[in-house]
């Protein structure tokens, strides 16, 4: 049995047998082309097939043709350089992160809501040694200026500050904006507080109940804030109805009998509360009576109108319009009917010094009890004016 001497790829100790139809040529002109022999037989492309004489074939190799010593040889040599690259970044990385030591980015823009200002306030502070960043971070560097008012800080005068503070500045990177615009943080609106002063507000106003008042949402507070500290709210006017569920109110930020600050808010309303609606179709003109009504708790559709909340003020009147079955009932849309109408004969009554007086006179107006309506003495043909005092009865005091 023969080996060839320069392989690398024998794996086990395989006996072979020479094969005695190989021809004996010479190493190199052995249809190798010049490569370097292993004693396995490639498989995939016959036409790379390497032989020589004195060499036996495994039937059990299975390596592709061109997986040669030289191949193999190369393969090392370039992982062997990468991971050389890899770990010349590595160190050449943490050398950059060990020289940085930590960052410091100043914001342009900063708000407190305490008074001291720390450096993590104003800036964001990086760096590998977190003690070293904790103890940058809270560097007091200042006092927050007064509410509604802006404080500059330079970036030079933060360094000075913080080198005061006895930090060593050493491997400390100053980043980000020239300067920082410092303002102090008020405090947000209370949206139940507002609530409930507007549905206060409201049932002191209107027809409405605080308790069947439902304020859904509240506008114009997103950038709304109060200065720090206890204050007085109030409404500086009436709210104002501008459709049928919103309403527009000025609102007032009130501390030590001073107005801090004062703002239009709007809020959208719901009510749910007992009124008067149609229990049949009512026409024009017809006096309402007990059954044709009655009291129903529902959302009220329109905020603006006047509802009737009891039947008794409905009662006896008179409606100016139509109204269908179940439709609410406001107030505007009735009134009394009139005891005398226009061309009716009336009684016509005057009294003076205890002495009444009588004459018949003719209606030129429609009119209710105590209204004022020209009448026309029928004796003499002459126009006057005369209280109703009852039907088809009219006094000229």
């Amino acid at each position: 049995m023969k080996r060839a001497a320069d392989s690398l790829l024998t794996f086990s100790q395989i006996p072979f047998s020479k094969s005695s139809n190989v021809p004996s040529v010479p190493r190199d002109k052995g249809g190798t082309r010049g490569w370097q022999l292993t004693p396995f037989t490639p498989f995939t492309l016959r036409r790379y097939v390497a032989s020589s004489p004195d060499l036996s074939v495994s039937p059990r190799s299975f390596v592709c043709s061109r997986l040669g010593e030289g191949r193999i040889r190369s393969l090392f040599r370039g992982t062997y350089v990468v991971l050389v690259v890899v770990a010349v970044l590595f160190l050449q990385t943490e050398n950059l992160l060990s020289a940085a030591g930590a960052i410091i980015e100043l914001k342009r823009e900063a708000a407190v809501a305490s008074g001291d200002v720390r450096l993590q306030d104003v800036a964001d502070v990086r760096g590998e040694d977190s003690r070293r960043i904790n103890d940058l971070a809270s560097v007091k560097i200042g006092t927050s200026p007064d509410f509604g008012s802006v404080a500059i800080m330079t970036r030079h005068e933060i360094r000075k500050v913080v080198a005061a503070a006895g930090q060593s500045l050493e491997n400390v990177s100053f980043e980000g904006a020239p300067a920082v615009q410092l303002r102090q943080i008020g405090q947000a609106p209370d949206h139940v507080r507002i609530a409930d002063l507007l549905k206060e507000h409201l049932a002191k106003t209107t027809q409405w109940r605080a308790s069947e008042i439902e304020v859904r949402s509240i506008g114009n507070l997103n950038r709304i804030e109060f200065p720090p500290g206890e204050l007085e709210l109030r409404l500086s006017s009436d709210a104002t109805f501008t459709g049928r569920n919103r309403v527009l109110a000025s609102l007032e930020a009130i501390r030590e009998g001073k107005i801090l600050r004062s703002f239009w808010i709007t809020a959208e309303l719901t009510v749910r509360a007992p009124i008067v609606t149609a229990s049949r179709a009512i026409a024009r003109d017809e006096v309402v009576e007990s059954d044709d009504i009655s009291t129903t708790l529902r959302l009220v559709p329109d905020l603006r109108a006047s509802y009737t909340r009891s039947d008794e003020d409905l009662v006896g009147q008179a409606a100016r319009r139509g109204f269908s079955a179940g439709e609410p009932l406001v107030l505007e849309a009735f009134t009394r009917p009139p005891l005398i109408r226009s061309g009716d004969r009336v009684k016509l009554l005057l009294e003076r010094d205890g002495v009444v007086l009588s004459s018949i006179a003719r209606a030129e107006q429609d009119g209710v009890l105590g209204q004022i309506i020209q009448v026309r003495n029928l004796t003499f043909s002459k126009k006057m004016k005369a209280q109703v005092t009852g039907p088809a009865e009219v006094r000229i005091e």
